[in-house]
C-alpha cells in the first residue's frame, strides 16, 4: 500500500467511525474518489480484518444508565481462566488485561446502582479474584467507538 492509499484509508476509517451509515456516494465525495473505488477499498479493509464489523450505539434512552470501570486484582496469573467467566456476564462490556498491580480493567454497564453492585459481587465471588475496586462513571465527555 503506498502512502496516499494509507492516508485515504485513515480518512475513510475516521469517517466510518463517525458514521458507518453514511452513504457511499457522500463518503466518496468527501474523499475525492469514485464510488466504485471506495466500495473496493472498503471491501479490502473488511477482508484484511482492518474493519471487523459494524455496530449499533444505543442512545441515552436505551443504554444502561449506570456504568463503571472495575479494577480487578487476581491471586496470580489467572487472566486466561477468569476472562471466559467474565465474558459470560452480559454487563461486562469490555475486559482488558493490564500491567501493574491491577490485573484486569473491566468496563461494566447496568441499569442502576443495584445492578452494578450485583455484578461486582458476582465478579468478587469468582475463585482467584482477590479484590475488585469500582470506579463509577459520573459523565462521559466523549466516546470513540
Amino acid at each position: 500500500m503506498n502512502v496516499p492509499d494509507a492516508d485515504k484509508d485513515r480518512q475513510l476509517l475516521a469517517l466510518l467511525s463517525a458514521n458507518a451509515r453514511e452513504p457511499l456516494a457522500s463518503l466518496a465525495r468527501k474523499l475525492g474518489v469514485a464510488r466504485s473505488s471506495l466500495q473496493e477499498r472498503i471491501g479490502r479493509l473488511e477482508r484484511s480484518g482492518v474493519i471487523r464489523g459494524y455496530g449499533v450505539r444505543l442512545g441515552a434512552a436505551l443504554a444502561p444508565a449506570t456504568r463503571a470501570f472495575f479494577l480487578v486484582q487476581l491471586d496470580g496469573p489467572l487472566c486466561e481462566r477468569i476472562a471466559p467467566q467474565l465474558a459470560g456476564l452480559a454487563e461486562v462490556v469490555a475486559c482488558h488485561s493490564i500491567a501493574g498491580d491491577i490485573d484486569m480493567l473491566l468496563e461494566v454497564a447496568a441499569g442502576d446502582l443495584a445492578g452494578l453492585d450485583a455484578v461486582r459481587a458476582r465478579i468478587g465471588a469468582l475463585a482467584g479474584v482477590r479484590r475488585v475496586q469500582t470506579l463509577p462513571v459520573l459523565k462521559t465527555r466523549f466516546e470513540r467507538r
